[in-house]
């Protein structure tokens, strides 16, 4: 049903259908939505998609996405919009030439996500819509704000209704801090409107920007969709042309928020320039309403700019988000027209992803937020849209809803809710209240004198008269509310309901609002309309500390159903108190019709719901009144139940121990009904709290329903599974901030619950007969009648009867915790003793012995059940002190003794019985396993001795044993100790005729006779399927009922339920990894039995026979599967076989390991050793070649910086190599490091240092080491002894001179972990020493002094002399910034660079600026005239060379004198020299050099080099000799 008429419809006989409707065709029949076109989809529809299907299955095709898309919102899962289907291989012409074609049926997602959303909202009507858009907010998903037309001539759409009942809560916040909560619907609530849109085709998604701007601190999420995600690139057919919405509100941390306060966010789909007529009328009304339209722009051509000037005039503020470069943007901002001149445009780069343009959006809102944005409300936006003939859809019936609310509610506004209440509700103040107490004080009137009595009665009557008699006019509120409910428009009332519970929400929310509290769980919760998992604590206390300040819905309703009341009242009526001053407390009820599919499971047509509100625990003192009422709507409430689901709340010892004492007391009133529910526990947390509540619950529903067999058992069931022993369910949101996304485990979870609960109805069924509305009324009747006269052990007000039975249960959980301890520890023992006797006895093969076992065996079960016996009478004798303690009221709970005696009884059974299974599995196992040691002991002994036998053999030998030689010796030995010990397997039992066994002595026990020949079944039963039909009732019940249909699906559901308990149990036997034992198929019957008899109907005997035989041939295969594994796993023979490998490796291992002395000495002087004098020989090479080079002849060049600098640039002008010139100037540091490494092997070799150096060391470290060994096997004597302690000792030894390191990390490896003989170790040790020290001192010796071999060698060293003096002489290493000479300052820390010796900048390929050749101008030169220089490092600029301090002001180039000096002589001499060179290597033409740089000499270069490093800032004091005549 929609509120406007529908402008979409069908039709497949049409030939000239647009476009636009074939669209629209093709999504509504792929996806099976065309029959909802004309019947939309509504509420009612959810129960077949949501509330009665129990799982969550994938979809399978296109048309099953709706259902799956409102099924998994319901759940609030965050894969709802999901279009991915369940692929599925379907043979080639299994579809038909008719069937509607499937949209992308090459992929798993046929649709886009965003027209499966447009399509269900089109297909459903406006209430559903309302339900839809509530929980895709509670999402985080975006809403429909405007339907794009249907085809040609049709109009858009604005959907405000759906957006109505949408409510969030915020805290903005300011430089004074976090204001207050506010709580208000978004509907018409003030705020910017930011709108979005597309012009043309962008590199970056503009709804994943706009979901990393409403993520805020969190991960991205999927407010918006977008193509980025799974079914996002499938092409849209209906959705291009639809406006979503979504909110972004605060909760006042600026930490946490991205804008100080709530803002709207618009995004039109699709791309405006495609088709601008379709997107007018969307446009027109953003523009329209928008406090800032953002447009995303790709290329901003002609046609782009005059839409942008048709938009601005109507728009407020209009941003433009463009893929530009800055310089691109400037250049076409500049070419926008001047009404677009105070557009602001945004840009953003090619390499920006979506997370940086939202960072950029993001800061340009939060700057209009703070320039005020002009507000808007969407109410007030509904009048633009009619302006622009876009149809609302809120129609005539909605106006006159809302007139009639205006109506009731008249005046609310001007005076106090307790006020309004009073006047127009008065049925619900103190006139009604009176009156309940009068008719409570008459039925509870306990007065021993029979005068006092009746003149108490007839003072109570009288009193009752007068307050009936009283006139009651019914107030204008009222009767504007009854005329609303009494039209006979469908949707008109619902329209009245609706907008009556938003206005009254909205007042409530605005009069009640705390001023001063964080945003919690529960706010969220309430605000947009959900409470699962949330305490409900919040409102209720603040109607208790201001009684009547609440004013809902519900208070309207009850006002009229006591108005019925007082119209027809009745001496028989059931009147239930109802209290003003509370919120909105009572008992309220839903009547819900079961599926077709479920209704033989669940036996019944609906379901009855009750749910209870405004409860809180008795006994805290605020009111006695109250106390009373809330015991009273529990247990009312817990007494109609068949299965109560109990809210827990999330934390808070004082809650949770309320919450147990109110379920107790009621439990404890319900118990006296003879009826009991069976209770679930959902857990809003996993606190140490919540898990002791449980326990305690568990504990409370067995003792009260022990010894009760006409009464459900009331098993505590908790929800959602967490840690042991509770289960939790949890609020939907991942924390308290308003924008924080669903959970995505919430919908599992819920579903979970979901499948629970059917569980137990299902259970329940079986047990209980299905009431009619006839009995549930006498139900309501009797029950009420049972509370208001106080039929009942305790009065209502009576608190210490609960409390006293959660404290004996309490106690005796911890006596029943000790009892168990108790057993445990004593089958431990059983099981030790057990050993022991077959350990001693296993080897004897006479009957005595065998007897001896089986009398231990019988033995010990008659002690195991003396000593439960005795632990069960100290459990009576701590409950019958507890009794006597008068101190703790436990004498209020003499009733209940026998519920505790019952469990005491029922404990000790259960005991037993598992005692008894231990005990025989424990024989069973202990006797393979002692078996299996004796063969162990017998095989490592004999193993041991063949073992030494070849060793002996082989002593002598040089032959090294083979793996399979040593395998050969050891099967020979392990079949002698087989035949030795007679190892056996163990007997493979006849499971099924111990099962069959079994079943006969049970038909036998139960006096069954008839029918025994099915027994035979057992064996030859397939277990298909079990089958209930009329054979199986008695000729009497067929004859009562001519139709026994009923019977039949009642005795199947039993059936059912029977056969899967008993699959249950044996599940579980089969995981314990146990033999089969009788006990299993009796504790089997017994549950067969049990449930037999709480049946409600007759049958025969032959139904429980074949039910047993069914059950009995299915379990037979489970149990005989179960033993074979058993047998396979447990029997000794068997672990002997898998174990055989492992033994025969660990007696090769052990026979290996005694001649692993050698190899164990050999790994060690190789791993260790051996790098320990190799680091002894040429550790300290290094240090001593640089100190005989610095002492040398040519020592004095590494001086300093300087004088190698001098060296170095003297020995290549005699040189006289280009190339080396070249290197020198391009590679200046690689170039010195080669240098100085030639010098120093060109000296080792020269000097034949090194051969002599490792000998020395090698005969020195030799000695030390043969003493070391020597010494660690002093007092060993033959001893045995770990290698791994010698080996220590030996490099204890070796260190402590301290100028020797002997690595120890091999020596943790298993290799060195054996235990041998200390002088056969040592000795072998010596042998491997001397082997490795001969073979160093042939390899020293083979050496040969050539170049290549001391360069080899030098490398290898851990630091290199040439390092060491290249660090000595490197100097700083700044170069000047034109002619890349080093700097020669020689202070430590300068601040200033200068250099000796700046060259012709054509030497480093610079060129002049007027020619190519190359420049022969050096620095001074350039900074005494005006020439010019430009680079990076002036930003482009061009500076003259004077002015070089602008830019290096760390750099002193001294000016060229006119005094002629030389320093650069050298230089020039290089140019002159290699200046066809350095322009062929440059590819520059040579450089015009003047004419007196040909005539500088060989020996004038070299005495510039004097001149400037023995008088240009720092005297070496070098004495130069001669240079030698250049060749």
């Amino acid at each position: 049903m929609s509120l406007i008429q529908r402008g979409f419809s069908l039709s497949l006989k049409s030939k000239t259908i647009p476009a636009e409707k074939r669209a629209l065709e093709g999504v509504f029949q792929s996806l099976g939505l065309e029959g909802h076109l004309a019947k939309p989809l509504d509420l009612a529809a959810m129960l077949e998609i949501s509330t009665w299907n129990p799982e969550d299955s994938p979809p399978l095709a296109s048309t099953d996405l709706p259902h799956a898309f409102l099924r998994r919102l319901w759940l609030l899962s965050p894969q709802a919009r999901s279009t991915c289907c369940q692929a599925q291989t379907e043979p080639a012409g299994a579809q038909g030439e008719g069937t509607v074609p499937v949209l992308g049926e090459s992929s798993n997602c046929p649709i886009n996500p965003l027209d499966l959303v447009t399509a269900v909202y089109i297909a459903a009507d406006c209430f559903l819509r309302q339900e839809m858009t509530v929980r895709m907010v509670q999402c985080g998903f975006a809403v429909p704000l405007l339907l794009p037309p249907g085809g040609p001539g049709e109009q858009a759409s604005l959907l405000l209704w759906h957006l109505r009942v949408v409510a969030k809560d915020w805290r903005s916040y300011s430089p004074a801090g976090p204001g207050s909560l506010i709580e208000g619907y978004m509907a018409n609530t003030q705020m910017p409107l930011l709108s979005f849109v597309r012009l043309g085709r962008c590199g970056v998604s503009k709804s994943q920007v706009l979901n990393h701007i409403l993520s805020g601190f969190q991960e991205p999420g999927h407010c918006f969709l977008h193509r980025g995600i799974e079914g996002g690139q499938v092409p849209r057919k209906l959705s291009d042309g639809l406006v979503e919405v979504s909110w972004y509100v605060p909760s006042g941390n600026p930490e946490l928020d991205i804008f100080p306060e709530p803002a709207m966010v618009a995004n039109l789909r699709g791309d405006i320039t495609t088709s601008p007529g379709t997107y007018k009328k969307q446009l027109s009304f953003l523009c329209l309403n928008s406090s800032a339209l953002f447009v995303f722009c790709g290329d901003l051509g002609d046609r782009e700019r005059l839409l942008l000037s048709s938009w601005r005039s109507t728009t407020n503020q209009v941003f433009l988000i463009m893929e530009e470069e800055e310089e691109e943007q400037r250049a076409r901002v500049k070419k926008l027209p001047e009404d677009l001149s105070d557009v602001t445009v945004l840009s953003w780069s090619k390499r920006d992803g979506a997370e940086v343009v939202a960072s950029k959006l993001s800061a340009a809102v939060n700057q209009l937020l703070q320039d005020s944005l002009q507000p808007m409300t969407l109410m007030k936006a509904a009048d633009t849209a009619l302006e622009l003939s876009i149809a609302v859809d809120e129609a005539e019936a909605c106006r006159v809803a809302m007139r009639r609310v205006e109506e009731v509610l008249r005046g609310v506004e001007k005076q106090e809710i307790s006020s309004y209440r009073e006047e127009q509700l008065p049925l619900q103040g103190q006139l009604w209240k009176r009156l309940v107490g009068l008719e409570k004080q008459e039925c509870r009137l306990k007065v021993p004198e029979e005068a006092s009595q009746e003149q108490q009665k007839q003072e109570l009557l009288r009193e009752k008269e007068n307050l009936q008699q009283r006139e009651y006019r019914t107030p204008m509120a009222m009767r504007a509310f009854i005329a609303a409910l009494s039209t006979p428009d469908k949707l008109e009332r619902a329209c009245f309901l609706s907008l009556m519970r938003q206005r009254l929400d909205s007042m409530s929310q605005w009069r009640n609002s705390p001023m001063s509290q964080p945003i919690t769980e529960k706010h969220r919760a309430t605000a947009i309309g959900v409470t699962e998992g949330v305490p409900e604590n919040t409102d209720k206390d603040l109607e208790r500390k201001q009684p009547g300040s609440s004013l809902r819905l519900e208070h309207f309703i009850r006002e009229m159903v006591l108005i019925f009341e007082l119209i027809s009242v009745s001496p028989d009526r059931v009147t239930f108190p109802i209290r003003g001053t509370q919120n909105i407390k009572g008992a309220y009820m839903l009547l819900i019709r079961v599926a077709d599919s479920l209704t033989q499971d669940l036996a019944c047509n609906f379901l009855l719901l009750i749910n209870t509100e405004g409860l809180k625990s008795p006994g805290t003192g605020l009111d006695e009144d109250l106390d009373m009422h809330d015991n009273e709507l529990a247990t009312f409430a817990m007494g109609l139940s068949d299965v109560t689901l109990l809210n827990v709340p999330a934390e808070g010892e004082t809650e949770i121990q309320n919450t147990l004492h109110i379920t107790v007391n009621a439990l404890l009133r319900v118990m006296e009904t003879r009826r009991m529910p069976a209770l679930q526990v959902v857990t809003q947390g996993n606190s140490f709290d919540t898990k002791i509540l449980l326990l305690q619950l568990d504990q409370v529903t067995q003792i009260l329903a022990a010894g009760e067999k006409n009464q459900t058992t009331p098993d505590v069931t908790s929800l959602q599974k967490c840690e042991s022993p509770g289960r939790c369910l949890q609020g939907p949101w991942q924390n308290t901030h308003p924008m924080a996304p669903v959970s995505s485990g919430y919908s599992e979870a819920v579903m979970t619950l979901k499948q629970d609960l059917l569980a137990t109805l299902r259970e329940h069924a079986v047990k209980t007969p299905t009431a009619s509305l006839l009995d549930f009324t006498e139900r309501v009747r009797s029950l009420w009648e049972t509370i208001l006269y106080e039929k009942l052990p305790f009065t209502m007000t009576n608190t210490e009867v609960g409390e006293a039975f959660c404290r004996l249960c309490s106690e005796f959980s911890q006596q029943v915790h000790v009892f168990r301890e108790h057993m445990e520890s004593w089958v431990e023992g059983a099981d030790e003793r057990i050993l022991a006797f077959n350990e001693a006895t296993i080897k004897k093969e006479d009957e005595d012995s065998h007897q001896s076992l089986e009398d231990l065996f019988n033995g010990l079960k008659m002690e195991a059940a003396a000593e439960v016996e005795t632990e069960a009478n100290r459990v009576l004798f701590k409950l019958e002190e507890c009794f006597k303690n008068s101190d703790i009221h436990f004498s209020l709970l003499e009733r209940y003794r026998a519920n505790f005696t019952s469990s005491v009884g029922t404990l000790k059974e259960r005991v037993t019985h598992e005692v008894n299974d231990k005990i025989d599995t424990a024989v069973e196992r202990n006797e393979a396993a002692t078996k299996t040691r004796i063969f162990q002991t017998e095989l490592a002994a004999a193993l041991e001795e063949r073992m030494q036998s070849i060793l002996e053999q082989n002593k002598t030998g040089n032959a090294i044993l083979e793996d399979k030689q040593l395998e050969e010796e050891f099967s020979q030995v392990w079949s002698e100790t087989i035949s030795k010990v007679d190892v056996k397997p163990l007997e493979t039992q006849d499971v099924t005729n111990q099962v069959l066994q079994q079943l006969r002595e049970n038909l036998s026990n139960r006096n069954v006779k008839k029918h025994l020949e099915k027994l035979a079944e057992v064996t030859t039963n397939e277990a298909s399927a079990f089958t209930v039909d009329e054979e199986h009732f008695g000729y009497r019940s067929r004859l009562k009922q001519m139709f026994t249909e009923e019977n039949i699906t009642r005795a199947q559901g039993l059936a059912n339920r029977i056969i899967e308990n008993c699959k249950n149990y044996v599940s579980s036997k089969k995981s314990l990894n146990t033999g089969y034992l009788d006990s299993y198929t009796k504790e089997l019957l017994e549950i067969v039995d049990r449930t037999l008899e709480s049946k409600q109907f007759d049958i025969r005997s032959r139904f429980e026979v074949e039910l047993k035989v069914y059950i009995c041939s299915m379990a037979v295969r489970s149990f005989q599967e179960m033993h074979e594994s058993f047998t396979r796993e447990k029997d000794p023979l068997t672990y002997l076989e898998k174990a055989r490998d492992q033994l025969f490796w660990e007696f090769l291992y052990q026979y290996r390991k005694r001649d692993q002395c050698q190899k164990t000495a050999r790994l060690f002087t190789s791993l260790c050793l051996k790098p320990a004098v190799l680091d002894y020989v040429y550790g300290p090479l290094g240090s001593v070649i640089q100190e005989q080079m610095l002492s040398g002849d040519e020592g004095q060049h590494y001086r300093s910086p300087q004088a190698y600098q001098f060296h170095l640039l003297r020995e290549l002008l005699f040189e006289d190599s280009f190339e080396s010139f070249l290197e020198y100037l391009l590679c200046r540091e690689s170039f010195i490091r080669t240098k100085i490494q030639d010098q120093v092997v060109s000296h080792l070799s020269r000097t034949g240092m090194l051969k002599r150096w490792r000998q020395n060391r090698l005969e020195h470290i030799s000695e030390k080491m043969e003493e070391a060994v020597r010494q660690s096997g002093n007092g060993r004597n033959g001893s045995q002894t770990s290698a791994r302690l010698l080996l220590e000792k030996v490099c204890d030894s070796l260190e402590e001179s301290g100028d020797m390191t002997v690595r120890r990390d091999a020596l943790r490896g298993p290799l060195f972990q054996i235990v041998t003989s200390g002088d056969r170790f040592i000795d072998c040790l010596g042998e491997s020493l001397a082997e490795m020290l001969q073979a160093l001192r042939r390899e020293f010796y083979q050496v040969n002094n050539s170049s290549e071999a001391i360069a080899d060698t030098l490398k290898a060293l851990p630091g290199t002399a040439h390092d060491e003096l290249f660090l000595k002489v490197r100097g700083c290493e700044e170069r000047c910034p034109f002619c890349k000479a080093p700097c020669e300052a020689v202070e430590g820390e300068h601040t200033v660079h200068r250099a000796l010796l700046h060259r012709p900048k054509g030497l480093v390929s610079y060129s002049c600026t007027t020619s190519a050749s190359l420049s022969h101008n050096d620095c001074p030169v350039d900074i005494a005239g005006d020439n010019l220089f430009q680079n990076r490092d002036t930003d482009g600029q061009s500076l003259r060379y004077r002015d070089y301090r602008t830019a290096y002001p760390n750099w002193s180039i001294p000016a060229a004198d006119a005094s002629g000096h030389t320093a650069t002589a050298y230089w020039r001499y290089v140019m002159a020299r290699y200046n066809n060179r350095f322009a062929q290597e440059y590819k520059c033409e040579p450089a015009q050099l003047p004419e007196d740089w040909a005539a500088i000499t060989q020996e004038a270069a070299v005495q510039s080099l004097r001149e400037a490093f023995c008088t240009g800032g720092t005297d070496i004091k070098l004495q130069f000799p001669e240079p030698p005549t250049p060749s």
